[in-house]
């Protein structure tokens, strides 16, 4: 997250998450809606240097979740 980043009211999510694909590491908050920080953890095996992939995740406004899907999975 910038230094500068201000949260927005209603915003499914104010913390840092991201994806590491080199070794499938994940940094977020584990699901965990009142968790004050992040932290990476073991997300899923790691791909490969030199290839490509996919991350996409699914957002549920009304419990305030997303959920991660790498390459369909």
């Amino acid at each position: 997250m910038p230094g500068n980043f201000t949260p927005v009211v209603n915003k499914v999510c104010d913390k840092s998450i991201g994806f590491h694909f080199g070794n499938g590491r994940l940094h977020d908050t584990q699901g965990k809606i009142d968790k004050k920080t992040t932290a990476w953890r073991e997300g899923r095996e790691g791909i490969p240097k030199g290839t490509g992939g996919t991350v996409s995740l699914r957002v549920n406004l009304e419990k305030q979740v997303m959920s991660w899907n790498f390459n369909g999975v």
